[in-house]
């Protein structure tokens, strides 16, 4: 399995204990930490949420500035060590079911919620922010900020600093310092980044395009401004592999993270966006490796340098170390959806079917009810239950081609061909309107037991450099061909260890 572009990224430091997540259980039949456990436990001293900012305008187009307010005053509270901040990803889970201050603050088990509005003008902007005790719902602290628009970064830097008083008391010199830290000195550059930030969470092809404009415009603005960079980067690999061939993005992705290290070379999301590149542009597993590593010692509560290790392993067939870094992600932001499908997919590859059940099961509500029918199905079709996996995946509305796919493997596998080879026509009239990587053709021509033409469509896939080819080793699609020479002789091109197959 690879990965989808449909996936939404909340990546945040949301830390949890370790435990053996898949085999514990809660009595309710929750996942740890058991809610009991929890309750017991007091929330740590300095602990806080930020919840998402109202948009007061009646222009819905100026949401972009109250969720960047949010992410921004999230990130520079969470550089404080003695703070403890919950991720966006955990606010935005329990705000779905609970407005009450005080079950908010059990359910999140902090002491504080940090809550406000903007209200933003043609040349002014209005902040109103308000510190509530969730124990039991008093305003402990409260401003409203009134400043020109081109001063947000300012009163995001006032608010940060004055919250982290209220909290945690008089703040130390480099505790003063690392808030005061703005990512670019350039107003307006930030505004581009802000909006872009909001086109690219749409997860659309049409919005991560939208994205790339106005990151694009945001550096063009500052040409120091990391921040913007590492956005561009990752917005160009969020695009490729699934709605643009991997020549056309990752040299863009690649040339973005590089600016990004070279301006900030501890950063560990400008290391981790050379990741990809390195995979797809040179199939440099080893320092793909070092990079995800690298990631990892700069900032080892980063879900996305965990998930890029695994990735690395899954090529090298170390799929149990694999499932423990997907393990880790999951553990470190468990709502967010990201997190868990890596987590499946390292399931997926070591054909872990029972457990894989029971975490799909686990997190029902994180995963996206398009996408519920697909994973089911795929554990349906690895306990050989093919004819109610062709049910489920017929039920799969995610964009394809990861339904269609399996949709064919499962007819073939119920000796229904020829409505397979129906799927391969389909997927063929969409590759005619948006991309489909040749890996993802071969894969169905390949379980409809037509090798010569798998062949045909890997070279393709090959000439290509789809990313793809580097799952040789872990993806089942390929079973029926392991033993080929022609296979054997691909996965060596692509630096895949030979012989260490599933």
């Amino acid at each position: 399995m690879t990965r989808a572009a449909w996936t939404g990224v909340l990546l945040a430091q949301f830390a949890l204990p370790t435990w053996n997540l898949l085999h514990a259980q809660c009595p309710d039949g929750s996942a740890p930490p058991c809610k009991a456990a929890v309750a017991a436990r007091p929330p740590a001293l300095h602990s806080v949420a930020v919840l998402f900012f109202d948009n007061l305008s009646r222009d819905s187009a100026y949401s972009y500035l109250s969720d960047g307010l949010t992410s921004q005053i999230t990130t520079n509270l969470s550089q404080l060590k003695r703070l403890e901040v919950k991720s966006p990803s955990a606010v935005r889970f329990f705000l779905a079911s609970t407005h009450d201050t005080r079950r908010l603050g059990r359910e999140l088990r902090v002491r504080y919620l940090l809550e406000g509005d903007v209200l933003p003008g043609r040349d002014r902007i209005g902040v109103t922010v308000r510190l509530v005790g969730a124990d039991d719902g008093t305003v402990r602290w409260s401003q409203t900020y009134g400043r020109p628009s081109s001063d947000l970064l300012e009163v995001i830097e006032d608010v940060s600093r004055e919250v982290a008083q209220a909290v945690a008391g008089e703040l130390l010199p480099s505790e003063q310092a690392t808030l005061a830290r703005r990512p670019t000195a350039d107003p307006q550059a930030y505004d581009f980044y802000l909006r872009g930030r909001s086109y690219f969470n749409q997860y659309t092809e049409a919005g991560i395009r939208r994205a790339i404009d106005l990151y694009r415009q945001a550096v063009a603005r500052d040409s120091t401004f990391a921040l913007g960079w590492a956005a561009l980067a990752e917005a160009w690999s969020q695009l490729a592999d699934s709605w643009a061939a991997p020549q056309e993005a990752y040299p863009h992705a690649q040339e973005a993270a590089e600016r990004a290290v070279a301006l900030d070379s501890m950063s560990a999301e400008a290391v981790v966006a050379l990741v990809w590149p390195a995979l797809s542009m040179h199939y440099d597993i080893a320092r793909a490796e070092r990079l995800a590593r690298r990631g990892i010692a700069l900032d080892s509560n980063l879900p996305q340098a965990r998930i890029d290790l695994a990735v690395v392993l899954w090529t090298r067939s170390r799929l149990e170390e694999a499932r423990a870094q997907t393990e880790r992600a999951w553990a470190l932001d468990s709502l967010s959806y990201y997190t868990v499908l890596y987590h499946l997919y390292s399931l997926w590859d070591e054909r872990r079917w029972d457990d894989m059940d029971a975490f799909v099961r686990r997190t029902e509500a994180v995963i996206p009810s398009s996408d519920l029918p697909l994973w089911e199905g795929l554990v349906l079709q690895g306990r050989n239950e093919c004819a109610m996996a062709v049910e489920k995946f017929k039920l799969a509305t995610g964009p394809p081609p990861y339904q269609l796919i399996e949709l064919a493997r499962a007819l073939v596998c119920v000796g229904r061909p020829a409505e397979a080879r129906a799927v391969i026509d389909s997927l063929l009239d969409v590759g005619q309107r948006t991309y489909i990587a040749s890996y993802n053709i071969a894969a169905v021509y390949s379980v409809l037991g037509q090798p010569d033409t798998a062949f045909t469509w890997l070279e393709r896939a090959y000439s290509a450099h789809d990313t793809w080819l580097i799952f040789l080793t872990s993806d089942p699609y390929w079973d029926p061909l392991r033993d080929d020479p022609r296979f054997k002789d691909l996965v060596r091109r692509v630096g895949l260890p030979v012989g260490e197959t599933r």
